[in-house]
């Protein structure tokens, strides 16, 4: 088909649902969706670029805006461009990766399932994880990481999001509750970021109930997010991760790394306790394996508390540490600038008593200087009459009337 160019389709922000563009968006997403051939053809008349520039006008639309279109405009990127090598190649090449963790930087909580889930198909390519390590964040008013901020610690904000709302970690990042890892207690419970009706006045009453039903119900369901998180980091490498992230990133990348097991063990609890409701019991030897696997997964727990506490106690070891060297620093600036000075003498840096101490020194340095040439001779040429020794009091009277010239000998 004739090729499109995507600076005039005239992409903007949405403030409001748009049944064409909606429609398009689901249409695209149903032909390309098993269709090679369809993706082709998306890629020849610049599709691409297009949907490329719908997301970055999904990224820009405000949070209070309805979600059905930027949904659709996510599952068509989705759909038409990552099962696609070629597609998905430039796409990543264009910016797309970008676009989509700017997208997820501030998006609603509705759409970040799915922003997530594109992001690891994409990033089963190794070649395109050179394109999330060296991602910034630009920041914003409601940015989940600040400006600067790397793409790692924005998916663990994200796991440490649903973990607040589950109350699974303590402030300072370690389990809860080791017996069982994922569950929590309600007293580590945080509260959400604020209800969508005072947040964003321009929402409609309906629309925001429905809103609030949707959280409640990601809130109970939080363990997709978590196994979407795990899929990134999982593709990207744990020890890749640990290697440039921060210390707080790295002790939540633990957590991230023993999801598996951790949730295995919790399948296997629920499955226990829905045997022992409905009075059945297991033969023997899958009671067994139920057993040692919730035996397994809390020995991991118990396992990973304790090295938690040693890379506290290694990060607070290594901050007195730090502490004790600026301070020395400090100390040793202070005895440099204290000697330079003394030596230099600059009157403008000295005390009134350093300065008083330094004249009378001064002062009594020039008076020795006196009183150690005064029997010096010297030769004294005035009306053709020479004068030779004597004392200083006596050639005072004897110059003191006329003009005297000194010569050097």
């Amino acid at each position: 088909g004739k090729s499109i160019n995507p600076t005039r389709v005239g992409i903007h922000p949405a403030t409001s649902e748009d049944p064409v563009k909606l429609a398009a968006a689901s249409l695209l997403a149903a032909l390309c969706d098993g269709w090679a051939g369809n993706r082709k053809i998306l890629r020849r008349a610049d599709g691409v670029a297009i949907l490329r520039s719908f997301v970055d006008a999904v990224t820009v639309t405000d949070r209070a805006v309805p979600i059905a279109l930027s949904a659709a405009v996510i599952y068509a990127t989705w759909r038409c461009l990552v099962p696609d090598a070629k597609n998905c190649a430039h796409f990543v090449a264009g910016g797309g990766l970008a676009q989509l963790l700017n997208l997820l930087l501030a998006c609603t909580p509705t759409l970040r399932p799915v922003v997530v889930s594109t992001l690891a198909d994409i990033l089963e390519n190794p070649k395109t994880h050179l394109f999330f390590h060296e991602w910034r964040s630009t920041g914003g008013r409601h940015a989940l990481v600040p400006a600067g901020g790397q793409g790692i610690t924005l998916m663990l904000n994200l796991w440490r999001a649903e973990e607040g709302k589950m109350g699974t970690t303590r402030r300072d990042g370690t389990l809860v509750n080791p017996e069982n890892p994922l569950r929590g207690s309600a007293e580590f419970v945080k509260p959400d970021d604020g209800g969508l009706v005072t947040t964003y006045s321009t929402l409609t009453v309906e629309r925001s109930a429905t809103e609030e039903a949707a959280a409640k119900a990601a809130k109970r369901d939080a363990d997709h997010m978590m196994s979407r998180v795990f899929a990134v980091c999982s593709l990207l490498g744990f020890d890749n991760l640990r290697a440039y992230c921060s210390p707080a990133d790295a002790l939540t990348l633990t957590i991230v790394e023993r999801y598996v097991d951790f949730r295995e063990g919790e399948t296997w609890e629920e499955t226990e306790e829905m045997f022992r409701e409905e009075g059945m019991r297991p033969v023997a030897a899958d009671r067994q394996h139920m057993e040692a696997s919730i035996a397994e997964a809390r020995e991991s727990a118990l396992e990973l508390r304790d090295v938690q506490r040693e890379m506290l106690a290694a990060e607070e070891e290594k901050a007195r540490r730090l502490e004790a060297e600026f301070y020395e620093q400090m100390r040793m600036q202070k005895e440099r600038e204290e000697a330079h000075r003394w030596y230099r003498r600059d009157m403008s840096k000295l005390t009134m008593k350093e300065r008083l101490t330094a004249r009378l020194a001064k002062a009594d340095i020039i008076d020795g200087s006196f009183r150690g040439h005064s029997s010096q001779f010297l030769t004294v040429h005035s009306r053709d009459l020479d004068v030779t020794g004597g004392s200083e009091e006596h050639h005072a009277r004897t110059l003191e009337p006329m003009t005297v010239r000194l010569e050097p000998m």
